[in-house]
């Protein structure tokens, strides 16, 4: 009975635990390859950040379908601030990565989500 109980309560546990957060990274010769992962509805996707020069279109999301959607960018190791870019039936809307670790405000008060890649392989000098 002891043990039936403790398979109970580690079911539950792990059912509210959630999804895992931040970005997947695999290294990939001198970069670092990130995966991105948004789920929700959408029209299209993108991700925009200091990475390419807040240019909308150039690093899309791929829709997975069930309103599951990824994007795969390869980065220098460094520190990012970023959105994404959701477009929806009421227009388009800049958002916050809801599974960013970290984030910041910008000169105008704006919230952005952080990528931190300055540790991965042995690099703590920030971009490069």
């Amino acid at each position: 009975m002891r043990r039936i109980l403790s398979l109970l309560l580690l079911t539950a546990l792990l059912a509210c635990a959630g999804p895992s957060r931040g970005p997947r990274t695999a290294i990939k010769g001198d970069h670092i390859q990130v995966f991105l992962e948004y789920h929700g509805r959408a029209k299209s996707l993108s991700v925009v950040g200091d990475f390419n020069e807040w240019q909308p279109g150039q690093d899309m999301y791929s829709e997975l379908g069930s309103d599951n959607w990824r994007c795969s960018l390869e980065l220098l190791p460094g520190r990012y601030t970023y959105l994404l870019r959701v477009e929806k039936d009421d227009g388009i809307h800049f958002v916050l990565d809801p599974t960013s670790y970290e984030e910041v405000r910008d000169g105008q008060g704006r919230r952005l989500s952080v990528l931190d890649l300055s540790a991965a392989m042995g690099d703590t000098s920030g971009k490069k």
